[in-house]
Order: structure tokens, then sequence, then C-alpha cells
């Protein structure tokens, strides 16, 4: 019995024997023939039999391989580890790939990529911070999916190389900027972000890159510009100064951004500045400097005409500039045929054919004015200046279907009037009680308080509507004299009349019209209330 163990055993070692004597004879013949166990390979992995896929890579001798082979395995390795989420031979065959060239970046790269996927993110963090230098590779996981290129004749790096300079996809930069800890990446994600109106996920990652020295101050700011972040966009040029502003763009975003602080004379001179460093680089500077220097300067009807018109000479495409051209032309037959073939060589341009429409009121039918209106909508249903236009020409019909229809079908990224006009539209319908729940979601700016009021009013709670245009009246004080219109401070005043009077309280309706007809004498819904006070004494 004890000599039978003995001589199954010695029959098991012969067998381990011949395995390692077969499997060395088959690396050394297999990799005569590479390309026939890469064949192999795939075809073992078309058929999602991933362990003898991995058993005919193994095979492959590693002795004197060249660099191509080595990538042409990697590929494969990363295929079956996507299909597997098992990137353990990967870590393993790009270390190896690694050590026999070192000089290599795309082998690193699929090494980071499987130590990242494989929880071990701070070797993978210093090898991409200390080895991956050229921006194509640290796009990791694009990198590693166009695997498949390397399969094909001719240069399979290149065509990498090119489809991953077109790759627009976010995510891929978020995570290797998160891996590398890139402000640059951190940088292009957010403009990626923007670029596909993702604003709320660019601007989360402002504070990754925008104090980072590795990105122009110009970039920085333009970016926190279009962002919403104004306050910091003016910081960054301000703190330069004007004189070492670095490029055009940068005196151009600080006079913008001057101009919306109120600032107008300092954005005039840098308009000006602007235009002597480069006329031809932007038709902003012509419009503004035209129209500043009119307002602050008192320049002539005419000279404000030429300068508009050397402007539009440089760019005859510019929709401001040749609408604001065409207001300070003298003769107005002309501008209506000049905006007329203007309107025919850019049928798609909203905002000059509502120009047309309202400055020169052309005899059109309703129907007509509709069909155009909806053609520019569809071409462009992100265009909110349009949209509310829109709205406001159904509800001038009472045809609330296709002012909700447009409301719905909205695509713009600024979505910050949609309730108050849904609000408008529930209002006019009468249905008070919806149109009062939209607006307490609002911004208490005064239009919002206003309307609010107005509905408040109908719901005969008119507390509340006292309160809410007393508010209203003094966000509307505080605007800047140059916003404040007197006719619309009247509108505030006399309904906030026609509130008191509705709560019994005589005197203070008596105190809001007289501040009404003291803004607007001619305010027609204030002298009605005067004369319905008058009748009820």
């Amino acid at each position: 019995m004890r000599d039978a163990f003995i001589k199954l055993g010695y029959f098991f070692l012969v067998l381990i024997v011949l395995y390692g004597v077969w499997s060395f004879f088959f690396r050394i013949m297999g990799n005569n023939d590479i390309d026939a166990l890469l064949r192999k390979a795939d075809i073992a992995i078309q058929n999602e039999d991933y362990d003898q896929a991995h058993r005919y890579l193994k095979s492959i001798s590693r002795s004197r391989l060249d660099a191509r082979n080595r990538l042409r395995i990697l590929a494969r390795a990363f295929e079956i580890a996507d299909k597997t989420n098992d990137f353990t031979y990967l870590e393993k065959e790009s270390a190896s790939a690694v050590r026999a060239f070192n000089n290599r970046e795309d082998f690193k790269a699929f090494q980071v990529l499987a130590l990242s996927e494989n929880n071990k993110r701070k070797p993978a963090s210093q090898i991409a911070k200390n080895h991956l230098h050229d921006l194509r590779f640290k796009d990791i996981r694009a990198r590693a999916i166009l695997s498949e290129l390397f399969r094909n004749e001719g240069n399979p790096l290149l065509a990498a190389q090119e489809q991953l300079t077109n790759n627009t996809e976010p995510a891929f930069y978020l995570e290797m900027a998160q891996l590398l800890n890139s402000p640059i990446l951190y940088f292009n994600t957010s403009l990626l972000y923007l670029m596909n109106h993702d604003t709320k996920k660019a601007q989360d990652l402002l504070n990754n890159f925008i104090y980072s020295n590795e990105i122009s101050t110009t970039r920085r700011a333009i970016i926190a510009y279009e962002l919403g972040f104004y306050d910091i966009a003016f910081n960054l040029l301000h703190e330069q100064g004007a004189n070492q502003l670095d490029s055009i763009q940068a005196v151009l975003l600080l006079a913008d951004l001057e101009l919306l602080r109120g600032n107008q004379l300092i954005a005039l001179d840098l308009y000006r500045t602007a235009l002597a460093m480069d006329p031809q680089f932007s038709p902003i500077p012509w419009l503004n400097v035209a129209l500043l220097s009119q307002k602050l300067l008192n320049t002539s009807q005419a000279d404000t005409f030429s300068m508009l018109n050397e402007g539009f000479n440089r760019f005859p495409t510019h929709t401001l500039l040749v609408i604001a051209r065409l207001q300070y032309m003298q003769n107005q037959v002309e501008a209506q045929q000049q905006i007329r073939a203007f309107n025919q060589t850019y049928p798609n341009n909203s905002y000059s054919y509502l120009f047309w429409l309202n400055h020169f009121n052309p005899i059109e039918h309703l129907e007509v004015i509709s069909a155009k209106l909806w053609n520019l909508f569809n071409y462009n249903p992100s265009d909110a200046y349009l949209t509310r236009y829109m709205i406001w020409f159904f509800l001038g019909q009472r045809n609330f279907d296709d002012a909700r229809l447009v409301l719905q079908r909205y695509r713009g990224v600024d979505e910050s009037w949609k309730k108050s006009y849904e609000a408008l539209i529930f209002a006019l319908e009468r249905n008070f009680s919806d149109a009062s729940a939209l607006l307490k979601e609002e911004d208490a700016n005064w239009i919002n308080l206003y309307n609010h009021a107005v509905i408040l009013i109908h719901l005969h709670n008119y507390t509340d509507a006292i309160n809410h245009l007393i508010n209203a009246t003094a966000l509307y004080r505080a605007l800047d004299p140059d916003d404040f219109n007197q006719h619309y401070f009247a509108q505030i005043q006399a309904q906030l009349a026609l509130a008191y009077l509705s709560n019994g309280n005589l005197p203070m309706a008596q105190s809001a019209i007289q501040e009404a007809l003291r803004n607007d004498p001619n305010h027609k819904h204030a002298l009605e209330l005067l004369q319905t006070i008058a009748k009820e004494r």
C-alpha cells in the first residue's frame, strides 16, 4: 500500500515536469508567431473566454519584445480588464512594459489607469505627476479606450492622439484633474462644462484653478466672468492695473466690468484704449465709445453716427452695431430699407427682426408675424429675449395656450425668469392662487414684488399686497438714476393707492396717488383713482 502511494507520487511529479517542459517550449515557440497568438487571444475575448485569453497573452515571451508588440499586448490586457472589471493583470503587464521601456508615456498611462482602478491612488498619482508630461496622455481612460486603434496597420499612436485631441467629454478630464490635482485640467474641464451649458458643474470647479498662476490672469478672469463671478473677474484684472493688462481681451473685459459697476467714464476710457490697441479686434469698443460719448460727453448725433458708421464699415454683420447705426440715421426710410435687407440676408437673426418689428411698426398680419416668430424660435429655442417677446405677443392676443407652449419649449440656460412668466399666464387666466404660489418662490426684486402684489389684490389679501408694494417702492428708489423710469414708479404708487383704498385707508391712498402724479402727471390709473375718491365723497 505504501509503495502504491510512492508510485502515484512519482507519476504526478513526472506530469508536473512534463507540463513545465511543454509550457516552456510553448512560450518559446509561441513567441515566434506573436500575430497568431494575438489572433487567438482576440477570438477568446470575442467568445468571452477571458481566462484563455490571459493564457495566450502570458504565453508570449517578453524577451527582446519590441515596444509595438508590448503595446499590442497591453491593448488586449486593457480590453479584458475593461470587460471583467479586474485590472490586476493589466497592472502587472503595464509594470513589466514600463520596466522594459521607461521612456514610453503611453505604457505609464496604462499603469496609472490600472493602479487607480485597483484603488492604489497614491502610487498612481505619483507616476502621473512625475512622468506623464504629454497632456494627450493625461486623459488616461480615453487613451486606453482607444486601444482598438493599436491593432491597425500604419501609425496607430498617431490615430489615437488625433482622436484624443477631439475628445470633449468633461468627465474624462475631471477624472484626470482630480487624480493629478492639475489647475490646467480643472480649467479645461470647467470650459467643457460651460460649452455643454452645464453652468453649475463649471462653477463648482472654479476654486480649483482661479488663483493658479499656471493659467494667465486674462483666461481666469474671462471664465469667471462667463460663470457669473463678476467680482472675482474684476479683482483679478484690477490688481494688475489697466496699464499692466496683457492683452486687448483683458482691457475689453475690464471695460465691461467697469460698465457693470456703473463706472461709465472709466469704461469709456478703457474702450478707447482697446480701439487704440487694435481697431479691427472687436465691434464692441466702436459701439460703446459712440454711445457712451453721446451719453456722457453730449456729442452730437452726427458725430455719434459717424463713429457707429466707421465701426459698421469694419464689422458690417454685427447686429447691435447695425441696429445702433440705423437708430442714428437721419433718413429713416433708408434705415428701414437697410434693416429689411439685413433681415433677408440673415433670416434667422431674431434680434434684428424684432428691432424692425418694434421700431418701424410694419403693417403685417398677425398670422404672418406669428409664423415668422415660430420659425425663429424653432431655429434657436435657447433665445431668452425672443422667448419672452413671443410670450407677450401671444398674451396680447389672449392666446394662453401658445404662450405656455413657448415657455415649455424654451431650452436656454437662464431659467430665472420662467416662474414669473408662468405666474403671469395663470394670473391672466384669473387663476390667482396658482400665480401667487409661483411668485412666492421667486426672488424679491421690484418686478416680482409688484406682480405678486397685483395678484394678492385680486385675492383680497390687501395687507400683504401693501407690504409687497412698499418693498417694491424701496427697491425701485435704490436703482441707478439712469435706470429710473418715472412712469414705472408712478405705476407702483398707483397700485399701492389701490391696495390702501381697498383696505379702507383713504389718507395713505391719497398720499400714494399724489406721489404717482408727481412722477407722472398724466398717469391714467392714478387719475382714475383720484376721480373714484372724489365721487365717493
